[in-house]
């Protein structure tokens, strides 16, 4: 099952990773709050037929409706209001960097919120993890992060709020399915999307469109969004909100790779610096979870996580 998540998580953060190249170019075209609406949208359409195929109509109590909905409103409404509009404002190196505190932010909040254990190794994992990222989007010059900009302010509140949705992905996960909560989570986010898109006036949409930003639109919605949130999810279920989150230190090196590749952004040996510091700490926070944490629950306390049972997305 490690091999799986292994697996699983080295598949998002690639997708993820080109997902932001994907994003800036759509941003390009297409109005922000109507693109994010869009891809949210087709994300559910792919996933609640899902749902509906393999586990009927699912019962969920009001408690269970009411975490799939806060998480869904926390981790891809917010997280797309902030991310995309964000990302007009933001130079990538900035929010690059903002978006890379968030396995600090959710070791922090998950040991704090869940009774997730902050080891001395995950702590590690986090400090170096943190300085290749923080080398990786400043080029060096470290001094570069104390400039907060607009953009940045609007990046921070896209980091803070999926933050927060992954720790209530990590509770709604315990009294449903990874595919149900992923599936309603998005169905909700993308009606709350969509009527945010129909108030704001943004600019409208160009008179013609190719065939090339439909088919990068549907790659980010049904690979990146779709699939991606699908694994993360069974990912944090397995092995808990703060390891899970560690992996996310690699996503600036995924997106820079893929600025390289796709609009000839160049690289040098700084990169693979960074890249070395990342791989590193993602390394030490994996290893410094033993797969069983004290976790608070909702009725009984701090107890011991026994194996989930669960089925695969």
């Amino acid at each position: 099952m490690r091999r799986s998540v292994f697996l699983a998580l080295s598949f998002v953060v690639t997708a993820w990773g080109l997902n932001v190249v994907m994003v800036k170019y759509l941003v390009g075209i297409f109005p922000p709050l109507a693109l994010s609406a869009t891809r949210i949208a087709l994300a559910a359409l792919l996933l609640v037929p899902l749902v509906w195929w393999r586990e009927g109509l699912p019962r969920l109590s009001r408690r269970t409706w009411g975490m799939i909905a806060a998480a869904g409103t926390s981790s891809i409404f917010l997280h797309q209001i902030f991310l995309s509009v964000g990302l007009v404002h933001s130079s990538a190196a900035h929010g690059a960097l903002i978006l890379g505190l968030n396995p600090l932010a959710t070791s922090l909040l998950a040991a704090w919120l869940l009774g997730e254990r902050l080891t001395r190794q995950r702590l590690a994992g986090i400090a170096i993890g943190f300085l290749g990222v923080a080398l990786l989007v400043t080029d060096g010059d470290l001094r570069r992060i104390g400039d907060i900009q607009w953009g940045d302010a609007l990046m921070f509140g896209a980091m803070l709020t999926y933050v927060i949705g992954t720790l209530l992905v990590r509770v709604a996960t315990r009294e449903a399915s990874v595919l149900v909560v992923s599936a309603y989570s998005h169905l909700l986010a993308a009606v709350q999307l969509g009527v945010t898109a129909l108030i704001v006036d943004e600019h409208p949409l160009p008179p013609a469109i190719g065939w090339w930003p439909i088919v990068v639109l549907f790659a980010s919605a049904w690979v990146s969004t779709a699939l991606g949130a699908l694994l993360w999810n069974w990912a944090v279920r397995h092995i808990g909100a703060a390891s899970t989150a560690m992996w996310l230190n690699g996503l600036p090196a995924t997106s820079l790779v893929f600025s390289a590749l796709l609009l000839d952004e160049a690289l040098h040996w700084l990169h693979g610096i960074a890249l070395a510091c990342i791989v590193a700490g993602v390394s030490l926070g994996v290893r410094g979870n033993n797969g069983q944490h004290p976790v608070a629950t909702p009725h009984r306390g701090v107890t011991k996580d026994t194996p989930a049972r669960y089925r695969t997305p």
